[in-house]
């Protein structure tokens, strides 16, 4: 879900800047008296800005008003996806099929397919997930991924090929924010001790880096659950928290204390920039 959010904050920039520009260029194809089947008419480039500035407020009632007045427009397939993404959370699954139908081939088709995906995962519905990744065209979401593999390796289990244990580490260590799919996928591949406690220790302390705590406590909370109180003081005033006594057992200990380490490097290199 945090990936989700992220990347509709990335729409809604897109809508609030490029749309206009697109807007422009179909107003000078009217001036090169394209066919009158394709021109767009000023009320429709209205409407499109207008659910633009929807979208980029999360206003899914006035979205939905207006769509109907794009139809036909050059740029519909934006409209109704902006439209359906605000909503998807409550969107039916025909509801998001049809959609898919009725734009295929098209790119917001397979955007919005990356967004279900990700939404499937999130809800761990990982039987639709399997049917409908299968016409995923993009292939370019790490989470995604991360929840197919677990899929593939939900079906294989012990069958599963080594790879696919360093496929899931890889695209962990990659992800910068604490999504969901790859650290659930690390979590079931620690359980299964196809990924080690270092592997685990290493990308929290990789995210501590980054200054993503959110990324630190779901690893922490795979490798060592019960750390989980002295993780938060470790984040909260890493400084005081070196000066305590760690009630930890001895490995958990110094881990701890390489990320409260890191973690005031990061707050002195901070200040050096202020």
């Amino acid at each position: 879900m945090v990936r989700m959010l992220a990347m509709t904050r990335v729409y809604k920039c897109l809508a609030a800047w490029l749309l206009p520009l697109v807007l422009m260029g179909t107003g000078c194809a009217q001036e090169l008296r394209i066919p009158a089947a394709a021109q767009v008419s000023e009320r429709g480039d209205a409407v499109l800005l207008e659910m633009a500035q929807a979208f980029k407020r999360n206003d899914r009632r006035r979205l939905t008003a207006l769509l109907p007045q794009a139809r036909g427009h050059l740029l519909e397939p934006w409209a109704a996806y902006w439209e359906l993404r605000a909503r998807l959370d409550d969107a039916s699954t025909a509801e998001i099929r049809q959609f898919l139908q009725r734009y295929a081939g098209t790119y917001q088709e397979d955007r919005l397919r990356n967004d279900w995906l990700l939404l499937l995962g999130s809800r761990r519905d990982l039987s639709t997930f399997g049917d409908e990744q299968i016409h995923y065209r993009m292939r370019d979401d790490r989470e995604v991924q991360c929840y197919q593999l677990l899929l593939d390796y939900q079906g294989k289990g012990a069958q599963a090929p080594v790879t696919l244990a360093d496929d899931v580490r890889r695209l962990w260590m990659l992800q910068r924010e604490g999504d969901e799919g790859c650290a659930w996928a690390a979590d079931t591949l620690f359980d299964a001790k196809r990924l080690s406690a270092l592997d685990v220790w290493r990308k929290a302390r990789l995210s501590a880096e980054q200054n993503r705590p959110r990324a630190v406590r779901q690893a922490v909370q795979i490798v060592a659950p019960d750390a989980l109180g002295g993780l938060t003081e470790a984040l909260g005033q890493p400084a005081k928290f070196l000066n305590q006594r760690i009630a930890a057992p001895q490995k958990v200990r110094q881990e701890l204390v390489v990320l409260a380490l890191v973690l005031c490097a990061f707050g002195l290199r901070e200040a050096t920039r202020l």
